[in-house]
Order: C-alpha cells, then structure tokens, then sequence
C-alpha cells in the first residue's frame, strides 16, 4: 500500500523563522498543495526571494488563517517589497491572523474585504510608497465586525504627513456615521497625529481595553484621540499617572493600581526636552483636562532617565508656568511621586507658585509627596514651603 493511502490529505504549516537559510525550492513546492496550507509564516524575505514565491500564489488558499510575511531590513535606495493583487486570488474568507512588516500591498483592501473572520491585523514599517489613506482604512475596518487587535505602524521617517484637504490620496469619503468595531480590544499606533486624528473621528470602539499610540513628532492636535477616548469606557476610568521622560522621547500612560500592560499610553518622538514639556503642559491643560479624561487619577508619578541627552533649559518662568499648567491638571490626585532628586529641584520654583494659590484650587486633594533617591543634602527650602503650606505628609527617599 503507497505512503498516499495511510496519510490523510493533512494541513500544511509553512513557517520560516528568521535564523534559518531560506530553501526557496521547498517553499515553491509546499505552496503548490494550495488547498491544504493553513499557515504561511516568512520572516527576513528579499525582493527576489518574494517574487519567485509569489510566482506561485496566484490561486486561492481557501484553508488559510494565519499569514506573516516580513521584509527584511532595507538600504536607502531600495523599494519595500511589493505583493500585487492577485495574491491568494484576491480572497481569504478563512484568515483569522495577518501581519505584514515592511511590505507593500496594494491589493489589500480587496483581501480584507473577504476576511470577515480577521481576529488580528498587523501592518508594520509602512512606508510612503505603501501608503494607505485614512479612509480606505476605515473602509476596511468597517468590515472586520471579528477584529480584536489592530497594530499599525508607519515608518518613522517615511511617514507621509497627512493633511485632510490636500491629500490627493484619501479615496473615498468616509461614512455617514462612525463606523464601530464591535470586538476590538487592543488598538496600537505609530505615525503622525494627522493621520490617527482623522481614523479615530469615523471609528468607535467600545471594548477597547488597551490603546499604545506614538508619534513621530509633537501633535499638532489631539482632540479627536480625546473625543475616542471619552467614548471608551475602560479607558476613562483610570486611576494613576505616569509621565517618563528621557533623551529621545516622552511617554505619558494612564493605568489601574492592579495592571497588567498600560492600557493607555502616548509617546512622543523628540530628543528636544523642551519640546516633550511643552507638549505635555499642552496635553494636559487643552485635552485631558478639558474632557475629564484624567479626572479620576489619584495618583500621579514623574521619571526622568538617567541619560546625557535629556537636558533641559535652565530653569525660567516658560518652564515653571509649563510644569504648573501640568500639575494643575490632575485635580483629584491625592499623590506625587517623583523618581529623582532633579526632578525636585526642577518642579520645585513650580510649587512655590502654587503656595500661594488657593488651597482648595490648585491639586485641592493632594495628600502625599514623595521625593525618590534624593542625595543626603537638604531639602529645598520651598519644598518645605509647600508641603507646610498644604499639610501633607511626605517622604525622601
């Protein structure tokens, strides 16, 4: 009896792990048995290596649910890697996971179209030349009533600012109405404001639970990420703070005492340590305050990392008012950790400002503050100040 007669016609797996040497004539025949692979993973492809395997592509995979094709690391003069549209046949009714890394596919939105059972949908180091606009994204997203994450991702420095009434490439309007994502829970972001601005005023998203978004340069505006938010139930109700700063870039999270993953965070690319004050007294004093999106936050934490290139201005009024205007922000926090004894001389010409506002004005329910690894020196005078003009308990650590 032949080896065909035992064997049952059993699901291919094809996966490629990014150590290994490519075995370009295995992968070419495995892709034959089209009607049996279920998964198709390719990590550190070439331009020449895809294009001989999407030789053999061109026919539907109707088994297919997992799909991971990433390019490997480009020169400057070179072109992504392109999958045209008549990959897979156009269609993929049964694909539940896809992830592409630096590749482009024009093709798509059509696909997507097909995928309705899409659990997880990763689009990672886009660049220009792959550009996707707002709309069509919205468009696709529409019909992905299954998606649970989304990961999205442009290249920093191929990341085509988007403006709305300019851009050529929008396709088709957006609809008449938001469009919701009934099972979505996990969205990430990285690209310029503009862009995530207008996806996030046609898009709702009620089960959100984890939401990680980076610029590549300051924001411009962030009212419709406010707007989102405050349409997102488990996002809003966030207790604690954390605002990190470090040579090359801000992050400001919001999280629970009890957390896994901070399901909220916003990071800011800039090496200007002015620029990342600057847009977080903006943050907080016209969008979070305003929405009442940091109104439950109790208890508040800032960093500074320990590195060479974070290097702020000497200390004037500009960055006093800055670090007011952020502080006055969180009304209900009843705590103030700062990691650094740096941290304390810089912030503390702030709170001599608000010792003599109204108590019951400025960060009226403040109770603790805790200086952490602060030298054996003695604690500046207006600290003093403040923690007796409010009567609040607080450490040195």
């Amino acid at each position: 009896m032949g080896t065909q007669a035992v064997w049952p016609p059993l699901p291919i797996v094809l996966a490629q792990s990014l150590n290994q040497t490519l075995n370009l004539h295995n992968i070419i025949a495995t892709l034959q048995y089209n009607e049996r692979v279920c998964e198709i993973n390719l990590g550190g492809i070439t331009n020449w290596e895809l294009r001989n395997i999407l030789a053999v592509t061109r026919v539907p995979f109707p088994a297919l649910t997992d799909l991971v094709i990433g390019s490997e690391e480009q020169g400057d003069d070179e072109m992504p890697p392109v999958v045209p549209e008549w990959f897979l046949g156009g269609s993929a009714p049964r694909l539940r996971f896809l992830h592409l890394d630096g590749i482009q596919f024009p093709g798509l939105p059509n696909l997507l179209v097909s995928a309705t059972g899409l659990v997880y949908l990763g689009l990672r180091n886009i660049a220009d030349s792959g550009y996707i606009s707002p709309q069509v994204t919205i468009a696709c997203l529409s019909t992905l009533t299954r998606l649970e994450s989304l990961d999205q991702q442009f290249e920093e420095f191929g990341t085509p600012l988007f403006h709305p009434h300019q851009d050529t490439r929008l396709g088709p309007p957006p609809p008449s109405i938001r469009s919701v994502l009934p099972a979505l829970k996990r969205f990430t972001f990285e690209g310029t404001s503009e862009y995530l601005e207008y996806l996030l005023a046609w898009i709702d998203a009620p089960l959100l639970v984890r939401l990680g978004i980076t610029f590549n340069n300051p924001p411009s505006d962030t009212s419709q990420l406010v707007q989102f938010v405050s349409r997102t139930p488990n996002i809003m109700a966030l207790d604690k703070a954390s605002m990190e700063f470090s040579g090359e870039r801000f992050r400001f999270s919001l999280f629970r005492e009890i957390h896994g993953p901070d399901p909220f965070s916003l990071t800011i690319s800039s090496s200007d340590s002015n620029s990342q004050l600057s847009s977080l007294a903006e943050i907080c004093t016209n969008s979070l305050s305003s929405s009442g999106f940091i109104r439950a936050v109790e208890r508040v934490l800032i960093t500074q990392a320990d590195d060479p290139k974070l290097d702020w201005q000497d200390r004037d009024d500009i960055e006093n008012r800055r670090w007011q205007e952020v502080l006055n922000s969180f009304i209900g926090a009843k705590s103030l950790n700062l990691s650094s004894s740096e941290l304390g001389l810089r912030i503390s010409p702030a709170l001599r400002g608000l010792v003599w506002d109204s108590v019951t004005g400025v960060l009226p329910s403040l109770q603790h503050l805790i200086i952490e690894n602060y030298p054996p020196r003695p604690v500046p005078e207006v600290i003093g100040e403040f923690v007796a003009a409010r009567q609040l308990a607080w450490e040195i650590l």
